[in-house]
């Protein structure tokens, strides 16, 4: 529902041109500058679609973004839950929460919980997402750095977990960090099959480091691990069922 989405934009599109401004030479903060802007002004964009093959030019009226973490909640036939998330931000688990005690009042059968192109988000909502399914006390995820003082653990804590019913959860290319904490966490307790196609492989700590001129430098310090011990970063989740889009 956000105006890229609307005008058509896909994972994956490599934006080439910006107002005609070739993208080539630009840092990653020139090209969030150019994009935003006032709501209800339009940026013309021109992106190479290489599943296609081709060049493809949008025009994206700009608008302020609202976002409703959980999308979807709804009961498909035989019982079935479906829950679409798009991103873990500060109201993510209550909304999730919610939606379970809503759901909980039909007789369910097994649960979808829909992470595709979910880019992540806040890691304490991850956790409490993960611990909506699992028993309280399991180790959802861990970091690891250099120093012992970057090593965190992270458990569930869920209110009332679900841990009986069957469980699925879709992932694609677009999922990354907290979706695939999420789906890798599932995964390693086989409390649910992953399905979709390989995650981001987003799973990295970074320490903004202040400096004295007013800049600051951003470090990776430690990286995310699942449970059983698998590095998230660079690597991603592999689904247990792989189904292209």
């Amino acid at each position: 529902d956000t105006p890229a989405w609307k005008a058509g934009l896909k994972v994956n599109d490599k934006i080439v041109k910006i107002n005609k401004e070739l993208t080539r030479d630009m840092t990653l903060t020139e090209v969030v500058k150019r994009l935003r802007g006032r709501p209800g002004e339009a940026v013309d964009l021109i992106v190479l679609r290489e599943s296609e093959k081709r060049l493809i030019e949008f025009k994206i009226v700009r608008d302020v973004i609202k976002v409703k973490y959980v999308k979807e909640a709804k009961v498909l036939e035989e019982g079935i839950a479906y829950i679409r998330m798009v991103e873990f931000g500060e109201n993510t688990a209550k909304e999730l929460e919610e939606a379970l005690d809503s759901l909980r009042k039909s007789e369910l059968s097994g649960i979808i919980l829909d992470l595709r192109n979910n880019p992540g988000g806040l890691l304490d909502s991850a956790v409490r997402v993960a611990g909506n399914f699992l028993e309280k006390g399991k180790l959802v995820v861990y970091t690891k750095g250099r120093k012992e003082s970057q090593d965190l653990k992270f458990f569930s804590e869920g209110r009332r977990p679900i841990t009986e019913l069957p469980m699925a959860v879709l992932i694609n290319e677009g999922s990354a960090s907290g979706s695939e904490i999420v789906a890798a966490c599932l995964q390693d307790y086989k409390r649910a099959i992953i399905v979709g196609a390989k995650s981001f492989g987003k799973g990295s700590v970074q320490t903004v480091v202040p400096l004295s001129d007013g800049s600051a430098i951003s470090l990776t310090t430690s990286a995310y691990f699942t449970p059983l011990g698998r590095q998230i970063n660079n690597k991603g989740v592999m689904p247990d069922i792989a189904v292209e889009e």
